[in-house]
């Protein structure tokens, strides 16, 4: 197997193949400088003969727009790993790999989602490019109809050994604010105490 050799070059002099065949939106390119901006540049860029880029167009574009928000920060030079070895068919060919074999994994979506539920008080998950992948659901309420004494049939919600009417109006309610305190929070911790401190407020003396 090669020795690869690194060495930091200017991002200037990095020059950007004509033939790249990814597409970096600008949103993209401000995810990639956020998480330089947060994290660190650890990741080298591929670089082939005169400094042509093989890989890492987006986060040379990310560094030269930190770059010029921070001209003082340091971030006007990057590793670069040297893939001279390579010839020019190779080199194309290690590009479109490269680009396309990180498109042929998948996420198992309940363990990321676990995960980012742990980092979201830490992180801006939307400006990292992170987004919780699934919908935390409604725990399932026993939720029964049952006669009141009045005639009238209301669903019962069943918790601690006490039932407690509720209507099919206020059980309409209770799941769209749990939907919405679970898409704004990324998880259900804490729902319970929102509800709490919104009637302590509300019966307080």
């Amino acid at each position: 197997m090669n020795e690869l050799k690194y060495e930091y070059i200017s991002i200037y002099d990095l020059k950007p193949y004509k033939r790249n065949a990814r597409i970096h939106p600008q949103e993209q390119i401000n995810e990639l400088a956020e998480s330089i901006y947060r994290l660190g540049f650890n990741d080298p860029v591929g670089v082939w003969k005169d400094n042509t880029i093989a890989e890492g167009h987006g986060r040379i574009l990310a560094m030269k727009q930190l770059d010029k928000a921070y001209p003082d920060e340091g971030y006007d030079k990057v590793p670069c790993v040297r893939l001279d070895h390579l010839d020019k068919d190779e080199f194309l060919m290690y590009m479109q790999v490269h680009n396309q074999s990180a498109l042929n994994s998948d996420w198992d979506e309940t363990l990321l989602n676990e995960i980012l539920v742990e980092l979201k008080p830490k992180f801006d998950l939307a400006a990292l490019g992170m987004r919780l992948t699934t919908e935390v659901a409604m725990p399932e309420l026993t939720l029964e109809r049952q006669s009141i004494g009045t005639g009238a049939m209301v669903k019962q919600l069943a918790f601690g050994g006490k039932n407690v009417a509720m209507t099919d109006v206020e059980h309409t309610r209770l799941k769209e604010f749990f939907k919405a305190y679970t898409k704004k929070n990324g998880n259900a911790l804490g729902f319970v105490s929102e509800l709490l401190d919104y009637g302590a407020k509300r019966y307080e003396n």
